[in-house]
């Protein structure tokens, strides 16, 4: 279920099994039914960023829709992931949308299906730091017994209102806090009583609801109560690590020597060095590489893309 406070409507999904199960939108005062909208499967999860709502079914759906105009999705999609989904959730700056599974794995996607989009660069204006954040999978909320993994469904994700970072929460009852760009784990909390069935900030993101219920992952069995917890979120545990990765470059040639001072220009986008070389350069801070000539020293990324079923745990701490 999603509330758009830009049209003051409802929007739910269900499993309604009759032609073929749907969304339906009404009035959030009249409670006016204003539509249904048939889906190829189950509906699982929707999210909604402004008048973007992403719907993800069974069969590894994802129809991403324009509120405005209902008739059709704007993009039908598959998801990355090889198993069920079980929660989208949009990233708050409307760019794209995280996708978890049962098979405890996460996807980051972007709605921007283009080439370049997909293997996004993003330069930092003030501290000129060059980050990728392209679309990638990793993989969590796995427990490691010596010998073993054992692999728990990712049940929720909810994005920090403030930071972009966001939370997951699982069958194994813990809830992890993960910066997305620097592909790190922030935090961990202490393990709750239960699965975690979901988790939602509060707006100003000082608070995060945690509802610990088991979710029959194995089936009926007992179980401890169901239970929500209401914690408060302190800066550490959710404010991204700055991943500082220094580019050097001159203009026609490399830049061998360490440099001296940094200045940005006060009217214009662009900043100017000297180093002990006694060579001046001027670059432009948000697109490095528009340069002539440019080479870079960049730090490694914390991890590599999952591209295989293999490799380690997907983000670092």
């Amino acid at each position: 279920m999603e509330y758009s406070s830009a049209s003051a409507q409802l929007i739910t999904g269900s499993w309604t099994r009759r032609s073929s199960a749907g969304i339906k939108r009404c009035e959030w005062t009249g409670s006016n039914l204003i539509g249904t909208y048939p889906q190829p499967e189950r509906v699982y999860s929707l999210s909604l960023v402004g008048h973007c709502l992403v719907v993800a079914t069974a069969g590894r759906h994802v129809n991403v829709y324009d509120l405005r105009n209902m008739s059709r999705p704007e993009q039908k999609r598959e998801s990355s992931l090889k198993y069920q989904t079980r929660c989208v959730r949009c990233y708050p700056d409307g760019t794209g949308f995280a996708l978890s599974s049962v098979e405890g794995r996460v996807a980051m996607e972007f709605f921007d299906l283009s080439e370049a989009a997909q293997a996004k660069r993003c330069y930092s204006l003030s501290t000129l730091i060059y980050e990728v954040t392209s679309r990638f999978v990793f993989k969590c909320h796995r427990i490691f017994d010596g010998q073993y993994d054992t692999v728990y469904p990712v049940n929720t994700i909810a994005f920090h209102p403030i930071y972009g970072t966001f939370a997951t929460g699982g069958c194994d009852g813990y809830v992890n806090v993960w910066d997305g760009n620097n592909k790190k784990r922030l935090y961990q909390y202490a393990r709750y009583p239960s699965s975690i069935a979901a988790l939602s900030f509060s707006r100003d993101g000082r608070l995060l609801a945690v509802a610990s219920s088991y979710t029959f992952e194995d089936g009926n069995k007992p179980h401890e109560p169901d239970a929500i917890f209401v914690r408060n979120v302190g800066e550490v545990e959710v404010t991204p690590k700055p991943n500082i990765q220094f580019l050097y470059m001159k203009r026609g040639r490399t830049c061998d020597e360490a440099s001296a001072a940094v200045k940005m220009a006060p009217a214009v986008r662009l900043f100017v060095s000297t180093g002990r070389d006694s060579i001046m350069a001027r670059y432009h801070p948000t697109s490095p590489l528009r340069l002539a000539v440019a080479a870079a020293v960049v730090e490694e990324e914390a991890i590599d893309d999952d591209d295989d079923d293999d490799d380690d745990d997907g983000v670092e701490e």
